[in-house]
């Protein structure tokens, strides 16, 4: 058997740690930032709107460097890639700490966001490059967990000040600039190559840059044939923009410290990170199923929370202990999203699909913490609950939505519709599936 191109002979895996040793650095650092910009810019006092959209300007780069920097690994490796943008990255939080004017915090945030983008286009292709069909799986449920302590760690710092420290962004920086020293260990060959199966790297690129090309599935064919996996990836953006974003802005309100606002965040993480640990030992689940179980408790929890805050009754216990159950109920929709559409296309859609769940992930972190950044302008720290029930109450729409009387009435109807995907060029259906699936 033959290892993988550029893997020691002692050391087949080290890659793949050497990448999750970079991200959970990497992840430290973004998190510190995040938390620091929202925080400071609260303490500036900028109205809640105001910071949802600087904060909002971030997800907005985000977006733009998930649909242009894949460009990047047609001609350079994962390596340089992930040590270029760590650079740049570095260097645009240094500038944060100087910078205090909305305008020059949100270009900047804008810059971060398309760094960051790029950073897991890189490590999530290195992934899907070096993993083969049985450890892929269990690989990106690893790389989910370095993702949640990553962000859980970033917020330690802040627990040992109770205000807003300037050093915050230079130990962000340098944390970002340590993330370089395992990448070194990334040795991967340009995306211009092939692995294994001969498919060209590339490939996720060209889906991304020209989505209606001979070689890719369009992203509109795919969004019109299972619309309801891509809603739930903009949702669970909107989810992760509230939660990160506006949480600092909850902080300052309701308990006027960063402290708060940290173990916030850590209880968010900790709350998904142990959803996703039991969804990886869960060998069967029904995506749909867990959705629903999950849409109901955050429900259940958000309704507790408005209760709560319209009583005044809001203690910091009961803050920490609502945010455990939240991040458990809204974070891990996003990997559910990217499995239930992985459960009803085929292998050939997969690459598209993913860029696509991206995207739409992207675009629901700018609308998040607009939405909670009006609604908190006009109800105070309610409102940040608020938006969380917005999201709720649409994926319970999504998950119990009755379909037509004609769509797929019966198995011929659905073998026809797949034929027709092929011969026009779309999405191939996993005929094995029911209706309800889609």
């Amino acid at each position: 058997m033959s290892l993988p191109n550029n893997e020691h002979p002692h050391q087949p895996h080290l890659p793949i740690y050497s990448l999750l040793a970079a991200m959970a650095l990497l992840l430290c650092g973004n998190a510190l930032l995040e938390t620091t910009i929202s925080y400071r810019t609260a303490l500036l006092s900028q109205s809640a709107s105001s910071t949802s959209m600087i904060m909002a300007s971030y997800y907005v780069g985000f977006l733009v460097g998930g649909w242009h920097l894949p460009y990047l690994l047609r001609f350079i490796t994962h390596r340089q890639v992930f040590i270029l943008l760590a650079i740049i990255f570095s260097s645009l939080i240094y500038a944060l700490s100087l910078r205090h004017t909305a305008i020059a915090v949100a270009t900047l945030q804008f810059g971060c966001g398309v760094c960051i983008s790029g950073l897991y286009v890189a490590a999530e292709s290195f992934i899907n490059v070096h993993s083969n069909e049985k450890s892929r799986q269990r690989t990106f449920s690893y790389y989910m967990l370095i993702w949640y302590f990553g962000v859980g760690c970033g917020q330690l710092p802040l627990l040992s000040s109770h205000g807003f420290n300037s050093y915050f962004f230079n130990f962000s920086a340098l944390l970002v600039l340590l993330s370089m020293l395992p990448a070194v260990f990334i040795k991967s060959r340009s995306a211009i190559s092939t692995h294994g199966v001969g498919n060209p790297l590339p490939a996720d690129s060209r889906a991304l840059r020209n989505p209606c090309s001979a070689n890719a599935i369009g992203f509109r064919q795919l969004a019109s044939s299972f619309p309801r996996p891509f809603v739930l990836s903009i949702i669970s953006g909107m989810f992760i923009g509230i939660l990160f974003a506006m949480s600092p802005v909850f902080g300052e309100l309701y308990f006027n410290s960063s402290r708060q606002s940290a173990l916030m965040i850590i209880a968010f993480v900790l709350g998904a990170g142990i959803v996703q640990l039991m969804l990886t030992q869960l060998t069967h689940h029904q995506p749909t199923r867990v959705l629903r179980v999950l849409t109901w408790s955050g429900t259940v929890c958000t309704l507790t929370a408005l209760l709560l805050s319209f009583t005044q009754q809001l203690s910091l216990i009961k803050v920490i202990l609502l945010a455990l159950l939240l991040g458990a109920c809204a974070l891990p929709i996003y990997s559910l999203a990217a499995a239930w559409i992985q459960t009803i296309i085929n292998e050939n859609t997969r690459v598209t699909a993913s860029a696509l769940l991206l995207l739409c992930n992207g675009f629901g972190s700018i609308l998040g913490p607009l939405w909670a950044g009006q609604l908190m302008h006009y109800w105070g720290s309610t409102g940040f609950y608020l938006s969380l029930l917005t999201g709720f109450v649409i994926t319970h729409f999504l998950l119990y939505k009755q379909h037509k009387p004609s769509t797929f009435n019966s198995a011929e109807e659905l073998r026809l519709t797949t034929n027709q995907a092929h011969s026009f060029n779309q999405v191939p259906l996993n005929t094995t599936k029911t209706a309800e699936d889609y």
